[in-house]
């Protein structure tokens, strides 16, 4: 049997349990975020009902990072595999990573921890406090961020945490051959994009890193001196048609959209071909990623009553 069986037939049970059209359009229609609540439990997806929204978050982040563990657990011979895991384990934790950060910068009391729990008591005074609790990525990617960030501000480092995500993963991606290769980069092809686009026009920082966008394009945002500028540029992508706002934050929001909803219908795709290939273990750790931001911004929506405005940023077209 092939090493990646196992990890692929795991995958596909928790791929018939990832979120479907129809059951965003039932919690869409939900009175308010506890009636979506009582959904997800009817539906198996939580097993208890949480006190706040805060408690909700953190509990379908730790339920996610349960399977993803689960996952890992049958991918140990399989190195492009295991380390694929590791990755989006570490994503799930880049809001521990912005809040420890954001503690040692500003000289806060211990920050607030969801799932870097072991850190609660940590009082961190500099970045090196940090650097020196953490081990493995979460060490090599905060590391990488902050010999990047110019400012060495909380905002401009944690952006530097994502973009290190999806390079990771690109490098992977990169390494693979044949089939592998083309399939896993439809998952991230859009991501490249919106995270490279993003650190040109915030940081004013040129990377190499895309996909549908020409570096040329990269070039002139990071160089831009306007949002007129910004947008003109952002029209003449193959990303036009998609892109809406008459500001670039918007647009940029709507690129992210667009990056989201083609990783999900591409994670989709990869289980219809060849089964037990690391393509099908990214495929199920990125529905994971996306149905957790998707449930998060679904019922905090519906507790701010601005369910409109939900409806524009999940992963799903709906009509």
């Amino acid at each position: 049997m092939s090493i990646y069986a196992y990890a692929t037939a795991l995958a596909r049970v928790y791929k018939s349990q990832t979120l479907t059209r129809g059951t965003i359009n039932e919690l869409l229609e939900s009175e308010d975020w506890k009636d979506a609540i009582s959904i997800l439990r009817e539906k198996g997806i939580i097993s208890e009902t949480p006190s706040s929204i805060l408690d909700f978050d953190i509990m379908i982040k730790r339920r996610s990072l349960e399977i993803l563990r689960k996952l890992r657990g049958y991918t140990l011979s399989s190195s492009i595999s295991s380390s694929i895991v590791d990755l989006y384990e570490f994503f799930f934790k880049l809001d521990d990573l912005e809040a420890l950060i954001a503690s040692a910068y500003f000289h806060n009391s211990s920050p607030r921890l969801s799932i870097l729990t072991e850190l609660m008591e940590l009082k961190p005074q500099s970045y090196e406090d940090v650097l020196a609790s953490l081990k493995g990525i979460e060490r090599d990617a905060l590391k990488y961020a902050i010999d990047k960030s110019v400012k060495k501000t909380p905002s401009e480092i944690g952006s530097f945490l994502e973009y290190y995500f999806i390079k990771s993963l690109s490098k992977i991606v990169e390494e693979m051959k044949g089939d592998w290769k083309g399939k896993a980069d439809e998952i991230i092809c859009g991501y490249k994009d919106y995270y490279t686009v993003s650190l040109a026009y915030n940081l004013k920082v040129q990377e190499d890193l895309t996909c549908k966008i020409s570096r040329d394009v990269v070039r002139d945002i990071a160089n831009s001196t306007n949002e007129k500028e910004v947008l003109d540029l952002l029209t003449r992508t193959p990303y036009s048609k998609s892109i809406s706002g008459l500001d670039v934050y918007s647009a940029l929001a709507s690129l992210k959209r667009v990056a989201r909803i083609n990783a999900r219908n591409a994670s989709l795709n990869a289980f219809m071909g060849s089964p037990f290939t690391p393509v099908t273990v990214m495929a199920i750790a990125e529905l994971i990623r996306l149905d957790t931001e998707d449930l998060i911004t679904i019922v905090n929506g519906l507790a701010l009553h601005s369910v409109d405005k939900v409806k524009s940023s999940v992963s799903f077209e709906l009509i």
